[in-house]
C-alpha cells in the first residue's frame, strides 16, 4: 500500500512539473554585424534585405535629419537623407549638412549645433518581425561625455515617417505618435576618444518591428532640454537583437486531468490507511 501511495505521488509531481513547462519559450540571440554584412536600404526588408546571420530575419533601413530641405534656423522639417556612408574600420555614419550655412558635417550620426540650432540625425531599422535590441555598438565617438549621446525608439508601425515627403513633418510630430513603444536615452562612454570599442545594452526593451537609433533627440525626452548637453556624434558597428522563440515543450491537455484523478486515487489511498 505504501508503495503505491508514494508511485502516486510521485507521478502526480511528475506529471504537474511536466504541465507546468508546456507553454515556454525560450529567447533567441543574434547579431548584426553591419560591418561585415553591409546595409540595405528600404523601409520594409524583403527576402533581397540583409538577412541577419542563422536566423530567418531580415533588415533594412532609411535615415533622417531635420536639415538639408532647407538652411534656415527656423526649417525644422525632419526628411529622408541619402543613406548610410560605409568605413571598414570606423563603421556606418550620415553625410549630411548639420548646420547649415558654411559649416561642415562631421560625418556621423550626431546632434550637432550650428547657427545656433540643433539638427538630429538618427536611422530607422525596419525587421522582418518583432525583435527587442540588446546591444549597440559602435567603432567612432566623439564629443561630450557626460551626458546622454543616445536615443532609441520602438515603433508599431512607422507610416508618420513613409508619410514625411507628402506632409511637413518635425520631430515634435513623430515624438508625440501613438506608434511609439518604449523609448530610452543612454550614454554611450563618458571618454569618447574617437575610434574605440564602445557599446550600450538594453536589458528591459520591449520588443518592436521598427527601431530608431540615433544621436541623443531631446523631443523624445519630456525632462531633456537644448541646454542639457553640448553634442555628440557616433558610427554604428552592429545591434544585438533578441525574439521569443518557439515553444521548448509539447501543450497537451492530458497532464492536467491525469494529474487531478492521481491526485484522487492518493487522497483515497491515503484516507484508506488511515482506517485501517
Amino acid at each position: 500500500m505504501n508503495k503505491l501511495l508514494k508511485f502516486s505521488f510521485s507521478s502526480l509531481l511528475l506529471i504537474c512539473t511536466s504541465a507546468s513547462y508546456a507553454g515556454d519559450s525560450m529567447l533567441e540571440y543574434y547579431n548584426y554585424d553591419m560591418i561585415a554584412q553591409k546595409v540595405s536600404k528600404g523601409f520594409e526588408p524583403t527576402t533581397n534585405s540583409i538577412k541577419i546571420d542563422n536566423s530567418d530575419i531580415y533588415v533594412s533601413y532609411t535615415t533622417w535629419a531635420d536639415t538639408e530641405y532647407s538652411d534656415t534656423d527656423g526649417d525644422d522639417r525632419v526628411v529622408r537623407q541619402n543613406g548610410l556612408s560605409y568605413s571598414k574600420t570606423y563603421g556606418l555614419s550620415m553625410r549630411n549638412r548639420d548646420h547649415g550655412g558654411n559649416l561642415t558635417d562631421w560625418h556621423t550620426i550626431d546632434n550637432n549645433q550650428g547657427d545656433w540650432k540643433y539638427d538630429f540625425d538618427m536611422v530607422l531599422f525596419s525587421f522582418s518581425e518583432e525583435v527587442a535590441l540588446t546591444n549597440t555598438k559602435f567603432n567612432y565617438l566623439t564629443g561630450a561625455g557626460n551626458e546622454q549621446q543616445l536615443t532609441v525608439v520602438g515603433f508599431n508601425d512607422i507610416d508618420i515617417f513613409k508619410n514625411a515627403s507628402n506632409t511637413v513633418t518635425t520631430w515634435e510630430n513623430i515624438a508625440s505618435s501613438s506608434a511609439i513603444t518604449s523609448v530610452t536615452h543612454k550614454n554611450i562612454s563618458r571618454t569618447p576618444q574617437g575610434l574605440g570599442k564602445y557599446e550600450v545594452t538594453y536589458p528591459t526593451l520591449t520588443e518592436a518591428k521598427y527601431w530608431l537609433i540615433g544621436a541623443y533627440n531631446t523631443y523624445f525626452d519630456p525632462n531633456g532640454s537644448m541646454d542639457d548637453f553640448t553634442g555628440s556624434g557616433f558610427k554604428l558597428a552592429s545591434l544585438g537583437i533578441s525574439r521569443q522563440g518557439e515553444n521548448t515543450t509539447t501543450d497537451v491537455n492530458e497532464p492536467g486531468a491525469m494529474a487531478l484523478m492521481l491526485m484522487g486515487i492518493g487522497l483515497m489511498l491515503y484516507r484508506r490507511k488511515r482506517l485501517v
